[in-house]
């Protein structure tokens, strides 16, 4: 009996410490979206807020890409704010996440490719 009580208080300490952590990194990506986004409205190209930093781009482009940032900061927000009641945002960030990923490193080995074509 006194060993199920423990098991189910360290269960609930290690979840609050997974929502603790889910909840800082959420922030954390909200944070970087954000400056992603005034960055890219500014036209101040410094890498790791520009992925492609060394790619000329039209300004019509950068503010583009900075609405999409700031959505993107605002839903990380969001489920900042209440990752328990907002799970299926989470799920759809963790998503899109991967599809953005897997978008740019298509367009990487594409750009990787292009190098060796005579």
């Amino acid at each position: 009996m006194l060993h199920d009580i423990y098991y189910i208080f360290n269960i609930g300490n290690q979840i609050n410490k997974n929502i603790k952590i889910l909840r800082w990194l959420l922030l954390a990506g909200s944070v970087y979206f954000f400056i992603v986004a005034i960055f890219h409205m500014v036209g101040i190209k410094i890498p790791p807020f520009f992925i492609y930093y060394n790619v000329p781009s039209y300004a019509y482009q950068d503010r583009i890409i900075s609405f999409l940032a700031l959505g993107w900061s605002v839903f990380m927000f969001t489920a900042f704010l209440n990752p328990v009641k907002n799970k299926m945002l989470i799920q759809a960030i963790l998503i899109a996440g991967v599809g953005a990923v897997i978008g740019l490193e298509i367009i990487n080995i594409i750009l990787i490719l292009n190098r060796f074509q005579i």
